[in-house]
């Protein structure tokens, strides 16, 4: 039987490390700029969180509730920050791991649970999701949670949304990242399937991946209001400090959200390129390069009006999808076409932002340009 999050005023060993590691990802993820000795006291908090799991460990794993999927999701998040990925990913298997063990991907597990447990629960489970779509994008690695992989699918709702305004973000990026696992399954299938990488797609095939790439544009339209990308401009000419400190919180969400969607759209663009959608209707490879390419520009133009601070706060995974649109645009410099020079524009836009975030995935991106 799981248990609920221990209660009572003194503070547990789980409580401890719960506390700490939320201090510790807070440290690692506001800008240097607005707490300087942010990265130091970070390492002190994450040494102290892990310490204190490693003392129940054990007991932790034989008896887990929410905290305990919580605390293993904010240490691997922190090692990422602390660029130690072989770690974080480590970590974040254990997390997912528990979160199976559990059966947070079925609804039925949450009838019997305290209120504030299955809510807990059910929030932790949709950030693995979409931090397990995040890793197989970003770092190639495989993608667990999908609905193939349970007998009967994910059955778990979205956490309620209703007079929570940020919620409502967090739910827009988990349809986000859920409409790109979905292609990207699709892929994946017909990849491994028994057809020949120079065979045409059948056109069954090419309606199904059609059909998924539609529901991948169009998930985040009806974004509410306050989500809209003309609120980062808005915000950031308005001298109102009510308008402003009402709108900063949504303007990180917003942020998070355009640079996901730019860099999964050009993932799924390539991808697709790969298994020859694009030929099928007897599209020029020009064509196709004048997709990446606007991709790319819109990216760049969001990425000259969005305050530079939102970028910051969103962390590594941010500059990680940046770089992601950056390479791309490499190869397209790196080839004889007519676009060159927008592509070049457009690289230095994103490798400009990259180099101020002073980010691992700039040097990543300054070695594939040599």
């Amino acid at each position: 039987m799981f248990r609920t999050s221990p209660a009572g005023s003194t503070l547990t060993l789980l409580q401890f490390t719960l506390i700490t590691a939320v201090w510790a990802k807070t440290s690692f993820f506001v800008p240097p700029e607005l707490f300087p000795t942010g990265k130091k006291i970070g390492e002190v908090f994450l040494e102290a969180s892990r310490n204190c799991l490693s003392s129940y460990v054990d007991a932790d794993l034989d008896s887990p509730c929410a905290d305990s999927i919580t605390v293993r999701y904010l240490h691997s998040n922190s090692l990422h920050t602390c660029a130690r990925p072989n770690a974080s990913w480590q970590v974040f298997g254990e997390a997912m791991r528990l979160a199976q063990r559990m059966r947070l991907y079925d609804e039925n597990s949450y009838t019997s649970l305290p209120p504030m447990e299955a809510d807990k629960r059910r929030r932790i489970f949709w950030h693995l999701y979409v931090g397990d779509k995040s890793l197989g994008v970003l770092r190639g690695m495989p993608i667990t949670l999908c609905d193939y992989s349970f007998e009967d699918g994910l059955t778990v709702a979205y956490p309620s949304a209703e007079n929570d305004e940020l919620e409502q973000g967090t739910n827009a990026a988990t349809r986000l990242w859920q409409a790109a696992a979905e292609l990207l399954q699709r892929m994946r299938m017909i990849k491994h399937s028994n057809r020949k990488p120079s065979d045409v797609l059948s056109p069954t095939d090419y309606d199904t991946l059609s059909s998924y790439y539609m529901r991948f544009v169009v998930s985040i339209d009806d974004l509410p209001s306050h989500l809209l990308q003309t609120n980062v401009s808005s915000s950031a000419g308005d001298n109102s400090s009510t308008h402003h400190t009402n709108n900063k919180k949504f303007v990180i969400q917003i942020t998070d959200l355009q640079i996901t969607y730019h860099s999964l759209k050009m993932h799924l663009m390539e991808g697709l390129e790969k298994l020859g959608y694009f030929s099928v209707l007897g599209e020029r490879n020009d064509l196709t390069v004048l997709r990446k390419t606007e991709i790319a520009q819109d990216m760049a133009r969001f990425l000259q009006d969005v305050p530079f601070w939102a970028l910051k706060v969103n962390g590594e995974p941010c500059a990680e999808k940046i770089r992601l649109v950056g390479a791309s645009l490499l190869a397209i410099i790196q080839e004889p076409s007519p676009l060159v020079s927008r592509a070049t524009r457009d690289f230095n836009v994103l490798l400009d932002v990259l180099s101020r975030l002073d980010s691992k995935a700039s040097d990543a991106l300054l070695r594939e340009q040599v």
